[in-house]
């Protein structure tokens, strides 16, 4: 259901804490890029790490241009449990702690697994977890939990603010089961051949290997692939030396890959253009009166637009002679001076770019439900967003699945 998420903690400095307790174990220094500083700028190369007054100085004066060098640390870290390691990176010119994880591998050491409530879990209840709808509103309240534990486990000695953490990017996934490896990559080369619903509306790329199909956009990236393969590649090698470390089969590394060999795993990689598309098309103030004529004159004018480019394109495919019929017969849509200015309005709010935080203020959530006098970049990763990306994923996967 859910499997790697990418969390970023805004605050380097207010933070401090967390990247002192990951830089014992990860030591591997700093990458460096040319960047430029104002010579005012002194309280800005404090909040990007740097504390010595002879070396700020250093840096202003190391050239002419002000050029100095910006400091980004990247490393692993293993878990409080010993079973997985994840990534880390502290950009302190962003000013960001970022954690790339795999939410299976972190609490079950394997992504073989989905996310999900399995037999013999104190939650489960064959009732509703066989069904894939209620597996999906359940995930919203086991992803809430796994990051509080994940957060309460790692940095114990950190009190950190949820509105100072951003989901940047999160994988939802579902597993097809077959009878034998043959009969799954089988479907495999099924599905390749397959015009994918979502392609004829969407500019995007299609690309198919081996034992996988994926389809790529600007905001999202979606992909088939024979999940034995994937494991035998990558997994395998880290289970079997987790296994050797710990002098036991810790990883029961055969179950595994003979599970993964009849499976077939459907990916969606949702980035934050496509969390800022599902936000702002099903719920950005979507029950506020006074917001909804701006935005059915948006979508008049955007209809408009769209209309008039696909009879431009073909006035320009057409030869000279039939140019002028072809625009009598389809004459483009005038659109009001007003109306313009009113969709130029809507879309500076929609293509915004919007960090989507663990938990927001008062004032956040007012602007995201209906018209306020004053801006935002900032909006809730809502268990109603997550079940969005739920249903992105259903446009991808195979029709009889659904139920």
């Amino acid at each position: 259901m859910i499997d790697t998420v990418i969390l970023r903690i805004h605050g380097t400095k207010k933070y401090r804490s967390i990247i002192k307790t990951l830089d014992p174990l990860s030591n591997k220094g700093f990458t460096t890029s040319s960047a430029k500083v104002d010579g005012k700028e002194f309280q800005k190369l404090r909040d990007q790490g740097y504390h010595n007054t002879g070396e700020m100085l250093d840096i202003l004066k190391m050239h002419r241009t002000g050029e100095f060098l910006v400091k980004t640390q990247f490393a692993k870290h293993q878990n409080a449990s010993n079973h997985y390691m994840f990534t880390w990176m502290a950009s302190y010119t962003a000013n960001y702690i970022e954690f790339n994880f795999s939410i299976p591998k972190y609490v079950y050491g394997s992504n073989v697994l989905l996310f999900v409530d399995h037999l013999g879990d104190r939650d489960y209840s064959f009732h509703e977890c066989w069904e894939l709808k209620p597996n999906f509103e359940r995930a919203v309240g086991r992803f809430e939990r796994v990051i509080d534990e994940f957060f309460r486990l790692e940095f114990p000695v950190t009190d950190l603010d949820y509105r100072d953490v951003e989901v940047n990017r999160i994988d939802v996934c579902f597993n097809q089961m077959f009878r034998s490896k043959g009969e799954a990559l089988k479907y495999l080369e099924y599905q390749k051949r397959q015009r994918k619903k979502h392609s004829r509306n969407e500019e995007g790329v299609m690309r198919d290997y081996e034992t996988s199909l994926m389809y790529k956009t600007k905001r999202y990236s979606a992909k088939i692939y024979h999940k034995g393969s994937e494991y035998k590649k990558n997994d395998l090698k880290e289970h079997l030396k987790i296994n050797k470390e710990k002098g036991r089969q810790y990883f029961r590394t055969g179950e595994y890959q003979a599970f993964a060999d009849r499976m077939l795993r459907y990916e969606l990689t949702i980035r934050n253009p496509e969390l800022n598309y599902l936000h702002k098309k099903h719920l950005f103030r979507k029950h506020c009166p006074h917001f909804k004529p701006y935005y059915n004159i948006y979508q008049e004018v955007e209809n408009a637009l769209q209309k008039n480019n696909r009879i431009a394109k073909r006035v320009g495919e057409l030869p000279e002679e039939k140019k002028s019929a072809y625009k009598k017969a389809h004459p483009y849509i005038r659109i009001d001076p007003e109306n313009r200015k009113v969709f130029k309005w809507v879309s500076s709010l929609i293509y915004k770019k919007t960090f989507f935080k663990l938990a927001v203020d008062e004032k956040v959530t007012e602007y995201n439900k209906g018209m306020v006098p004053y801006n935002c970049s900032e909006a809730q990763f809502s268990g109603k967003l997550l079940l969005l990306c739920f249903d992105k994923l259903l446009t991808f996967m195979p029709c009889y699945l659904h139920n």
